[in-house]
């Protein structure tokens, strides 16, 4: 396939991902984000049942979640594979307002990473990622949608907090899990209060003013990731551009050029097939109209990749094929030429060099 096709479908797909990426899929981040979501189960007098959790701290062993789901549990265990069992020391921090609870583990989490939240409010109409803990029976960890209102929801049970209502559904496995945008930063929790007619997230700035309020240390956001990702698609698709100008509009090639005559100042391009020279032009692709010295078919000349030369013979023309340097072509006797050497068509006006490169659109 010719090289400047096959750039030009990479040049074509790049965009296509990228549009794609942009419009339809789960971006690479918000995949990396959904590490930082773990398995909460929670064991009760009524049961156990599984919500969502966020790493804050890792090396701390810190997992965020909703407090009214957590709080007065006979016991609560940890998981971030499906298997992992690990006990909660207890909770370090808590605000019944806020209907947050950060969570001190007894061991440390493998193959999690911690969240990075994000101060700024986002607007209405943005598109947002709901995550819930990873299982193996279930793949849709990550449901897409946007926000439509951020607002303060207060209940009975003394909740007074700021919240996003979404359209992406939440449930009791997401509750307590991660809100993030398209660049995987955390921008509030899950909160499923068994209304399933509003989809809600208290915000990242509550989260944020509990962890202040405590003193406990957490990631925050970082634009690096997005711009490392547009600087990358900027040069893959500047490399594609300028393979193309190299490889095809300013690829050389060998050719020959009309020094005097009727192609005088013209560039013929020269290959592995013979070109014929001569006034017939039933059997010549390069035709004399006007050379009393040429023959119908005169000479013909091609070009020698390997031996980086052209190939001139003479077709046992009337008047002879000649060498710049006046040497007349024996018939039939293919003669090498190196770059800019010239030959002449008899004794007449029409004389040609080669070139082993040039400048051919």
């Amino acid at each position: 396939m010719n090289r400047k096709w096959v750039v030009l479908f990479l040049v074509i797909l790049i965009f296509q991902t990228t549009a794609s990426f942009a419009a339809d899929s789960i971006p690479l981040s918000v995949s990396n984000a959904a590490k930082s979501v773990v398995r909460i189960t929670v064991n009760n007098s009524f049961g156990s049942e599984n919500i969502s959790g966020i790493v804050i701290d890792k090396d701390k062993k810190y997992v965020l979640t909703n407090l009214s789901d957590v709080e007065g549990a006979g016991s609560i265990t940890v998981g971030s594979n499906g298997e992992e069992n690990i006990s909660v020391a207890g909770i370090i921090a808590s605000s019944k307002e806020k209907n947050l609870a950060v969570m001190e583990l007894k061991e440390e989490l493998e193959n999690v990473r911690d969240a990075k939240i994000k101060k700024d409010d986002i607007e209405n109409g943005t598109n947002v990622y709901a995550v819930k803990y990873y299982s193996r029976d279930n793949i849709e960890e990550i449901l897409q949608g946007t926000v439509n209102s951020k607002n303060m929801y207060t209940s009975s049970k003394g909740e007074n907090c700021e919240i996003y209502q979404i359209t992406a559904n939440i449930n009791l496995q997401n509750n307590g899990g991660a809100l993030v945008d398209k660049s995987g930063n955390l921008v509030g929790i899950n909160f499923y209060d068994g209304n399933t007619e509003q989809n809600k997230a208290i915000t990242s700035n509550e989260i944020i003013g509990l962890l202040d309020e405590k003193d406990i240390s957490y990631k925050k956001a970082t634009i690096l990731y997005f711009v490392l990702l547009i600087m990358a698609v900027i040069a893959l698709i500047g490399a594609a551009v300028v393979l193309i100008y190299k490889r095809v509009i300013k690829k050389k090639f060998p050719y020959i050029v009309g020094v005097s005559g009727e192609f005088e100042g013209q560039k013929i391009p020269v290959g592995k097939e013979n070109i014929s020279i001569g006034r017939d032009a039933k059997y010549c692709q390069i035709v004399l109209i006007n050379d009393d010295k040429a023959s119908r078919c005169h000479c013909s000349i091609h070009y020698d990749k390997i031996k980086n030369m052209f190939v001139l013979t003479d077709l046992a023309s009337t008047h002879g094929t000649y060498k710049s340097d006046g040497v007349k072509l024996e018939p039939k006797t293919p003669v090498y030429l190196g770059n800019g050497e010239m030959f002449k068509i008899g004794d007449g006006i029409n004389v040609f060099r080669v070139c082993t490169g040039g400048d051919i659109v």
